[in-house]
């Protein structure tokens, strides 16, 4: 899998925090097949249930893709409106955004580390204490462990307060009571006896969307030329996990029409 690129925001980790992989072992469910046999009711994009089959058409920026990109005064891309990024191959021009791109990055980094038990966490020297309501409580304690694989480790402490012992590295950007609430709000969606791979998925796309970089974040050279290469090295990269197109695909032939020069 491809390495993540440090320079974005939730990658650093703070200096008064522990930095340890999680030593779970990865639940067998989840792990049998290896990666090369993907979980098919979250990442097959055929299936009718899968949130991308309704994402609009861009499969003739698939092929086009795969050809490598042109460089311009030695950049890959540039970047518009804090939002975009802009770039071209010998066949036509792609419109990224760049949220939805490094979303699916980061998602399919996750889920690896998940499935392989590798998944880093920030071990907080002090538990941060979370009160919440008594069905939260109830809600968070019977999920402990699978919480435990996404990252978060929660202690009881009495009453309707939990300790939060370590959360997830990427997401040192975010409190840890933030991310405790987020992750409550998606296991109460989901109600108390979700099927466990998909809840894990709805986990892991929670993390990735609040770890990845946002419309209106202004990237550098070195961090747009990181997350175009990356682009590269995912098979569903054309979409983001909730099923949003990543990119848009122009063509030279359709650059001509548009602007009447056929």
């Amino acid at each position: 899998i491809a390495p993540s690129f440090k320079p974005f925001p939730g990658g650093p980790v703070a200096d008064a925090t522990k930095v340890e992989r999680s030593g779970d072992q990865p639940d067998t469910d989840l792990a049998e097949g290896k990666l090369a046999e993907r979980d098919v009711a979250s990442t097959d994009p055929t299936r009718t249930d899968h949130p991308a089959a309704q994402r609009p058409t861009i499969d003739r920026a698939s092929e086009a893709a795969r050809e490598e990109l042109i460089t311009v005064a030695g950049r890959r891309g540039i970047q518009i409106h804090d939002s975009y990024l802009v770039t071209q191959n010998p066949t036509g021009m792609f419109l990224i955004d760049q949220h939805a791109l490094h979303e699916r990055v980061l998602y399919e980094q996750i889920r690896h580390r998940v499935l392989s038990g590798q998944l880093e966490t920030q071990r907080l020297l002090v538990p941060e204490p979370v009160t919440l309501s008594p069905s939260e409580v109830a809600i968070a304690l019977d999920a402990q462990e699978l919480l435990r694989e996404v990252g978060i480790h929660l202690e009881p402490f009495g009453g309707d307060t939990l300790l939060v012992t370590a959360y997830p590295a990427m997401l040192a950007n975010m409190s840890p009571a933030d991310v405790l609430r987020e992750m409550l709000d998606n296991l109460v969606t989901s109600g108390r006896q979700p099927d466990r791979r998909q809840l894990l998925d709805t986990l892991l796309h929670s993390i990735a969307c609040k770890a990845a970089v946002k419309a209106g974040d202004r990237l550098k050279p070195d961090e747009i030329d990181a997350l175009l290469e990356q682009r590269h090295h995912f098979q569903d990269s054309h979409h983001c996990p909730h099923g949003r197109p990543t990119a848009l695909f122009f063509s030279r032939q359709e650059l001509d029409r548009m602007f009447k020069r056929t």
